[in-house]
């Protein structure tokens, strides 16, 4: 179900955007990780990725760009009608080359996974602070305490 979703979000991309690798969260994803630089809102990627092991419903993936590690995510559908983003994180570095791509490549990644479940929304709940802003500029409404985006694009 994975696979599927990452195949057809990549299909789903801008033609800019097509040069971007996407796969699930591995051993190489974790060790490019620990080249970012740390941040306040650094999250423990190696933690999370075994989440796919402990959560039936929990879908990771990461977004390169040539060799660069630009941004991991890690989703779940525990309730069939949602999608939760429940960590999201783009490289540290200011110049990467996706800068600005990360939440809306996650969001096609996120609505063909959604696809597949027939899901209803793509939610964060108790998004960071500094986040909201940019989840807003992708399309989704609400507060910090919960943000929702339709699944399927109106």
């Amino acid at each position: 179900m994975q696979k599927a979703a990452l195949l057809s979000a990549k299909q789903l991309l801008p033609d800019e955007l097509q040069s971007i690798e996407l796969r699930p969260i591995g051993k190489e994803e974790l060790i490019a990780h620990l080249e970012w630089v740390s941040s306040p809102h650094t999250f423990d990627w190696a933690l999370i990725a075994t989440y796919k092991f402990r959560k039936h419903h929990s879908f990771d993936f990461a977004i390169w760009h040539n060799d660069v590690l630009c941004g991991l995510c890690c989703a779940s559908s525990e309730y069939a009608d949602d999608v939760d983003i429940e960590y999201l994180q783009g490289n540290s570095d200011p110049g990467h080359p996706l800068k600005g791509e990360i939440i809306p490549t996650a969001v096609t990644v996120l609505r063909a996974y959604a696809a597949v479940l027939d899901a209803n929304n793509i939610v964060v709940q108790n998004a960071l602070e500094g986040a909201v802003q940019a989840y807003r500029r992708a399309g989704f409404t609400g507060d910090k305490s919960y943000l929702a985006l339709p699944a399927l694009e109106v």
